[in-house]
């Protein structure tokens, strides 16, 4: 609240008198003068006319800071300049007013984060992003149900950032969160109906999405390791087959191309032909889903499918929790990634295996071949950004097949090629 009063300033005298000012309170900020360019030649406070009728307009001009809740700083300008003689502060208004509006029409975050999801959920797309996203608003905001998306600042998102850093979140955690709320934040604005303002307030901020930290990537030796695989003394008969079939599905990945373990789990049977083809689940809101992965299939990794293959299920691994179950599909892999632990740990490998190390593998030692960057990335299904790459066809399966066995040459027999 600010407060005001007429005064006598009797710490100096000048030759004119006294001054007469305007002592301006605000609790918390001190006090600060306004000169009103008239004087006493006493100490004592004697009302003139004009003085009356300034103290009649000060307490309006109070009661209008005070209504209004302006700041120490914009109070001052309206006892100095009066209520309607400021451009400055009238752009304020204006300002603060439509922020006002901007709030009172806003739809909430999570109103509106819960929206995409019945969206996604009828296009059978993946909604994990979008509850974490919900997570981390309602923790952030409570004990408010809710805020919305036109008062998300680049202040509330700097916040939002300090605050994770201080529960011990990296910034690889953070920057995944960041991504989730802006592309909320992106959709909404796509929707004119919602009124939702310009800008992006998730811009700016320093948080590194990439990890500092080199790349670990198992050694040839390791790999080869896996196939004399033995499990340790006391293992149970289910722990021994799950650890085997586990190996033999990382190795299956990196015989197709180096494919993750959640493509493993979608792979249908109409995919599998002489050749494997389909599309990464990573790339299922690109258009036209990305590239095509189309490689040729191993004996190995026809051996795998034969020996674990569903032909029962539309699904070639159906053992797999299905991945549209995101949950039950993320816990079914880090069980298998634990398994996988324990197998890097009992062959004493020099960096452990997970279901995402097969890409890597490959495309390392794709690399270390000097083998030609466009029929890597055509193995993977990966797309360049470069524009060298737009002007180039899709390889011959020839050319692609050819190259794709000299990866595979590295750890498989002739004969399992």
């Amino acid at each position: 609240m600010v407060s005001a009063e007429i005064i006598v300033d009797t710490r100096r005298k000048t030759k004119q008198g006294y001054p007469i000012k305007i002592r301006v309170f605000k609790s918390g900020e001190g006090h600060k003068y306004i000169s009103l360019k008239v004087y006493s030649n006493t100490k004592n406070l004697k009302f003139t006319p004009f003085l009356n009728k300034r103290a009649l307009q000060l307490e309006d001009e109070v009661n209008y800071c005070n209504e209004n809740n302006f700041d120490f700083k914009h109070s001052l300008q309206i006892l100095k300049h009066g209520i309607d003689k400021n451009k400055e502060l009238e752009i304020f208004l204006l300002k603060q007013k439509i922020a006002e509006l901007e709030k009172s029409s806003s739809i909430g975050m999570i109103e509106f984060s819960e929206r995409l999801i019945k969206e996604r959920e009828a296009s059978n797309f993946s909604t994990r992003d979008l509850k974490d996203g919900i997570r981390e608003v309602r923790n952030f905001v409570y004990p408010k149900d809710d805020i919305g998306i036109n008062e998300i600042t680049f202040e509330w998102v700097n916040n939002y950032i300090v605050h994770k850093r201080a529960a011990g979140a990296n910034d690889g955690g953070i920057s995944y969160y960041l991504r989730t709320l802006r592309s909320i934040f992106k959709e909404s604005q796509k929707r004119e109906s919602l009124n939702i303002k310009n800008g992006n307030p998730f811009a700016g901020h320093r948080v590194n999405r990439k990890n500092s930290k080199e790349l670990e990537v198992p050694t040839i030796e390791d790999v080869k390791k896996l196939f004399d695989f033995k499990p340790r003394l006391g293992t149970t008969d289910l722990s021994k087959f799950k650890m085997q079939r586990n190996i033999d599905i990382w190795l299956f990945q990196f015989a197709i191309g180096g494919h993750d373990y959640i493509d493993i789990g979608m792979l249908r049977w109409e995919s599998v032909t002489d050749r494997i083809k389909f599309k990464r689940h990573k790339n299922r809101r690109k258009p036209q889903g990305g590239r095509t992965v189309n490689n040729f299939l191993s004996k190995f990794a026809l051996e795998v499918i034969e020996k674990y293959g569903t032909p029962e299920d539309e699904r070639v691994f159906s053992w797999i929790e299905n991945p549209k179950n995101t949950y039950k599909n993320d816990a079914f892999r880090r069980t298998v990634g634990r398994s996988l632990k324990r197998v890097s740990e009992t062959l004493n490998l020099s960096v452990s295996i997970s279901t995402k190390t097969p890409r890597y593998f490959f495309r390392t030692n794709a690399g270390e071949l000097l083998i030609d960057i466009g029929v890597t990335y055509q193995i993977l299904a990966h797309k360049s950004r470069e524009t060298t790459f737009v002007y180039q066809r899709t390889l011959p399966n020839e050319i692609i097949d050819k190259e794709h066995k000299k990866v595979l040459n590295l750890i498989f027999d002739k004969e399992m090629i």
